[in-house]
């Protein structure tokens, strides 16, 4: 037999073991439309509903590849389950094929609530992102709902009040704008005894209805909870509810209360309330992975998902999954993921520019309270957000309303209003917004604190000194790389004499960089890693991502903020030599990207307390960044 589970992720067993899914998305689609629509679909119409944007003949053939997939997958006695002529397609009865989802309505049918609620875990086809499958995943939903709110009306009758509000809770959860739902959960926690309780849950209604759909709950809503600040003793039913409003059944709780079914949180880790939810798309993927060829297709896209992970993680984002072409990400604070979304399209934009990427790029944003289960967020605030994704245009960044009502004046960001948006598989138009940004490649990073610092007295003589250092810098515009050593005796004026030359060339646009060296602190890469932690902490957000994305893991070998858990820093098989000589790669290519951006100072003071490796890292330095518009300014005493 063939048994096929579609709640949660999609699974499949033949004969009581589990077989691989094939490998195309697409395979994986058509066999769940198979095991939900239980019929025989003609060939016309699948190649239509699957590959509408093609030519009939083509869409065809697709098909005969999918199921070709399908029955790879299923093994030796595929065709005793997949029945497949030259006009129609199907799976086969259920004496041959069972699903979880076809069970579940069975049990409903012959009144076995407990199994059925217990067989319905997990949203319908979790890991399949189809259109389609929004909204079947909302009918099986509204099927659980009406199955909870079932087992807590039975409950209720039964004198079982705890139970009760565990299938309401449980209700609620999956269906959180539901006015009736959260109304009946109030009421029962209030003849339960939990008068707190009931006015909690109608104050987080309010909240939530004020800030997602901007108004304010019913009048039999608010009746019912002032009846319940007027009541001064508990747990007695409160009086004469509303007709629409079932009376409490009038039964003592049973001693001791029974206990209803665990009510599922949130994954742990995973953030919880309102959260503002950030789906990306890249634009034109496709054609440009098949034009450059899957290997520099890969480097490309993963190229792409650096940057976007890069700025969700400088702006506390939590990416929740990867779509293939994209990622989702939650925050909880909605300045952040507006703030987040214009970094990603900064740097998309920035890599565009210098021929580093191909893909551009397109975010839509929505604010709510999904449904939280393992691990993943569903519901109609998910919906919105990866709608709005897909209406946007290459570079835009497409937004709800409620967004932008929830930011107010925050943040100083522009928008241009679209007024109601039409979305694909959403019922009525969605009020939306385009959040405006601009391309940056400014980076004005400030003078580090070691330049930055009050001089005492005026500044005179040194008019040589100063006549040299002005003609290598001038060297540096017109051929590149220059490295320069002032050489003198303690207290004669090496640092000051840097100073004024950083601060004039600081006015005049470049970027100044500064590390020292201590006697006493023995740190390999000292003055480096001082200049390269400045850079990473004043650098634009979007240049950021941009220039560290690709070195992270190697530049957490002197910088340990930057490791992370997608890409620690740890042992790569590499011998010490091997790895030196990558760390030295990625400081010389780091500083050459900026220099290219804005020229750029290095200033290396007292390099004679210097150690070895930060030495080497010079002199590497010097062979590698020829080129660029970069002066390497260096101190240091003779006498030591």
């Amino acid at each position: 037999m063939l048994r096929l589970k579609l709640l949660g992720e999609l699974t499949l067993e033949v004969d009581g073991v589990r077989q691989e899914l094939p490998a195309s998305r697409r395979a994986c689609s058509l066999l769940g439309v198979l095991a939900l629509e239980r019929r025989a679909h003609p060939r016309g119409q699948l190649a239509a509903r699957f590959w509408p944007d093609v030519l009939d003949e083509s869409a065809r053939t697709s098909l005969r590849s999918a199921l070709s997939a399908l029955r790879r997958a299923l093994g030796a006695d595929a065709d005793r389950y997949l029945l497949a002529t030259r006009e129609a397609v199907a799976l086969a009865g259920p004496d041959q094929v069972w699903t979880d989802v076809g069970e579940f309505e069975q049990l409903l049918t012959e009144g076995q609530l407990e199994d059925a609620l217990e067989l319905a875990r997990g949203e319908l086809l979790a890991d399949l992102d189809d259109d389609w499958v929004y909204e079947r995943r909302d009918e099986h939903r509204a099927s659980v709902v009406a199955l909870l709110e079932r087992m807590a009306a039975a409950a209720e009758a039964a004198g079982d009040l705890a139970a009760a509000v565990a299938f309401t809770r449980r209700q609620v959860a999956l269906d959180p704008l539901s006015e009736e739902a959260h109304r009946e959960l109030i009421r029962r926690l209030a003849v339960n005894g939990d008068r707190s309780a009931a006015l909690t849950t109608y104050r987080r209604l309010a909240d939530r209805f004020a800030s997602e759909l901007g108004i304010v709950p019913s009048s039999v809503t608010r009746e019912l909870v002032e009846r319940i600040r007027a009541a001064e003793t508990m747990p007695q039913p409160v009086a004469a509810p509303p007709s629409d409003i079932p009376p409490p059944v009038a039964s003592p709780p049973p001693d001791p209360p029974v206990p209803g079914p665990p009510v599922p949180g949130p994954a742990a880790g995973r953030t919880t309330g309102t959260v503002t939810l950030l789906f990306t798309d890249q634009v034109g993927s496709t054609e440009t992975l098949q034009r450059l060829g899957d290997e520099e297709g890969e480097r490309l896209r993963r190229a792409h998902f650096g940057l976007l992970r890069e700025a969700a993680q400088m702006h506390s984002g939590e990416e929740v999954k990867n779509l293939g072409d994209g990622l989702m990400v939650a925050f909880v604070s909605a300045v952040d993921a507006v703030v987040c979304a214009i970094t990603m399209q900064q740097a998309v934009h920035r890599a565009r520019t210098t021929g580093e990427l191909e893909f551009a790029v397109r975010i839509g944003l929505n604010v709510g309270e999904p449904i939280r289960d393992e691990g993943d967020y569903f519901g109609t605030p998910v919906v919105i957000a990866k709608r709005l994704c897909d209406a946007g245009a290459p570079g835009q960044i497409l937004a709800s309303e409620l967004v932008r009502a929830l930011i107010g004046t925050r943040g100083g960001f522009a928008y241009r209003a679209l007024g109601d948006v039409p979305l694909k598989g959403v019922a009525d138009p969605i009020p939306a917004c385009e959040v405006i940004w601009e391309a940056s490649t400014e980076v004005r990073v400030p003078l580090p604190p070691l330049l930055a610092g009050e001089d005492r007295g005026a500044f005179v003589g040194r008019s040589e000194a100063v006549a040299a250092l002005d003609q290598e810098w001038a060297t540096v515009s017109e051929r590149g790389l220059r490295v320069v050593m002032l050489a003198g005796e303690p207290g004669i004026g090496k640092t000051r004499l840097v100073r004024e030359f950083a601060r004039t060339a600081h006015d005049d646009g470049a970027t100044v960089l500064a590390g020292s060296c201590h006697e006493e602190t023995f740190v390999p890469y000292q003055p480096f890693v001082q200049a390269l932690r400045h850079y990473i902490a004043c650098c634009p957000p979007a240049e950021l991502a941009v220039q560290v994305t690709p070195r992270r893991a190697q530049l957490a070998a002197i910088l340990p903020e930057l490791e992370d858990a997608r890409s620690p820093y740890g042992p790569t098989g590499l011998g010490a030599e091997q790895e030196r000589f990558r760390l030295f790669e990625t400081v010389s290519s780091l500083l050459t990207d900026a220099a290219h951006l804005r020229p750029l100072v290095l200033f290396l003071d007292d390099l004679h307390w210097a150690d070895q490796s930060s030495l080497l890292l010079l002199r590497h330095l010097a062979r590698s960044a020829k080129g660029a518009p970069l002066m390497v300014l260096g101190t240091y005493r003779p006498v030591e």
